[in-house]
């Protein structure tokens, strides 16, 4: 058995916690001790915890007057209901709450047994509880508690599980430890961008971390769980204790300062699912996440909804970030069982026949990206300096046509061509040679 206690400012965020637990499923509440009224604090979840509030307030002195317990049990021993309570009453006695309210759960979100209680350290009187000592006091009801109820020693456990594991003949292998909690919020931090907060808990779930309000009253605080392979959590962590502290605020200023980026991102995800949508008449949702992924976008159904990653760009956006278009509400009236694909159309436009000129080659689109090639290739080529005029003087088609400019043409001299190239066929001069500067000579006489 093990005893842990915990202390805060507000018992408000103890009480919510156990209470939300109680919600989803995950607790049951089994006793409730030193109410005025017993049948009014069963009703009435908010008796339950005004009563406790205002304790709080009797002596403002007190800095952190709630007061958390949790008692937890070995996984192999079972444990009644009703033991569980009486477990529970001997611990609150034995460190000095016994007369105070408190209010018990058990949960079963973990694979051992356990039980919370929630009270606080002022009593009805306004003076606050002594806590002297309180660590050293909780160990050894620890020890009488186990030894009155016959149950598993915690120095004992331990030592338990390692016979066990070398009796079975199991070797014990140091596993990787996974990534650690702040690691992961930090690299998705450093490597997306996201729109909003309720995006970044999306995605944090798809990297097995839970991130959760935490319980209080004003419902600002964050906390963090990994999610292991049995779908058990971990111990929540706080933002505050993270590196870079991701709270709700931090968040939020964080996505404020990448908004604009963010928005070209989803402009520039959105045209490209268009593209790849304008190839279908009809499809299947599976090759909708298919043809995406093979655009490097990856698709995830997150409770209905549409969140879309992209690695190479960094950015994670929500459907409704993308448009109406691409949500998965809208897509359902498009997806059907079979597969048709649209038929590509060949035809050639005008700048595609020049670049088969100029390449010497046939050249027919495939596909729309093919055209969109061919009109860059022709802006190009007309973006290029014009050639001078160019005058064919030739008497033959086989003649190579002479570029100049008309300026430079001065006389019109034949000459007869080598022999071998044809009958009657003659070259014509078009261009003036320059003439060579003369260089100044001097004239050498004998050296004196």
């Amino acid at each position: 058995m093990v005893i842990r206690i915990l202390t805060g400012k507000e018992v408000a965020g103890a009480v919510r916690y156990n209470e939300q637990k109680v919600e989803e499923g995950q607790a049951e509440r089994i006793h409730i001790e030193n109410y005025p009224d017993q049948l009014k604090a069963e009703k009435y979840p908010q008796f339950r915890l005004q009563l406790l509030e205002q304790m709080t307030r009797l002596n403002p002195m007190v800095a952190k007057p709630s007061l958390h317990l949790a008692i937890a049990f070995h996984p192999t021993e079972s444990i009644s209901i009703d033991k569980l309570r009486q477990i529970g009453s001997e611990v609150m006695t034995g460190a000095g709450y016994g007369r105070q309210p408190y209010l018990m759960y058990r949960h079963d979100d973990t694979e051992h047994p356990h039980i919370h209680i929630v009270s606080v350290a002022v009593d009805a009187n306004g003076h606050k509880i002594c806590d002297r000592f309180i660590k050293n006091r909780l160990n050894n009801i620890r020890k009488d508690i186990e030894q009155k109820h016959d149950l598993l020693r915690a120095e004992q456990g331990l030592h338990q599980q390692l016979v066990e594991k070398a009796t079975e003949g199991e070797e014990v292998r140091r596993e990787t430890n996974p990534p650690s909690i702040g690691k992961v919020i930090q690299q998705a931090l450093e490597t997306f961008t996201f729109g909003s907060v309720e995006s970044f808990r999306q995605y944090m779930l798809l990297q097995n971390v839970v991130m959760k309000e935490m319980a209080g009253r004003g419902k600002t605080g964050v906390t963090f769980q990994a999610r292991e392979k049995s779908e058990t959590l971990t111990r929540p962590v706080r933002a505050s204790s993270l590196i870079g502290k991701p709270t709700n605020k931090r968040l939020a200023e964080l996505f404020g300062t990448q908004a604009k980026r963010h928005r070209k991102g989803c402009e520039t995800m959105a045209t490209v699912i268009g593209q790849r949508l304008s190839r279908y008449e009809c499809l299947t949702e599976s090759e909708y996440k298919i043809t995406l992924q093979q655009a490097g976008i990856q698709v995830s159904d997150r409770g209905g909804v549409y969140l879309y990653v992209q690695e190479r760009a960094g950015l994670v956006a929500q459907e409704n970030e993308l448009g109406t278009p691409f949500c998965r509400q809208t897509l359902l009236t498009r997806f059907v069982e079979n597969i048709v694909r649209k038929p590509v159309q060949e035809r050639e436009t005008a700048s595609q026949q020049q670049i088969n000129r100029i390449e010497g080659q046939t050249f027919r689109s495939t596909s729309p990206a093919d055209s969109d090639l061919a009109r860059t290739l022709t802006a190009q080529k007309q973006r290029q300096p014009q050639l001078p005029q160019t005058l064919l003087l030739s008497t033959t088609p086989q003649e190579v046509a002479i570029k100049t400019k008309p300026e430079e043409v001065s006389s019109l001299t034949p000459h007869p061509l080598k022999e071998g190239r044809g009958e009657d066929e003659q070259k014509v001069s078009l261009i003036k040679k320059p003439k060579k500067p003369k260089k100044n000579l001097r004239i050498k006489g004998p050296r004196l």
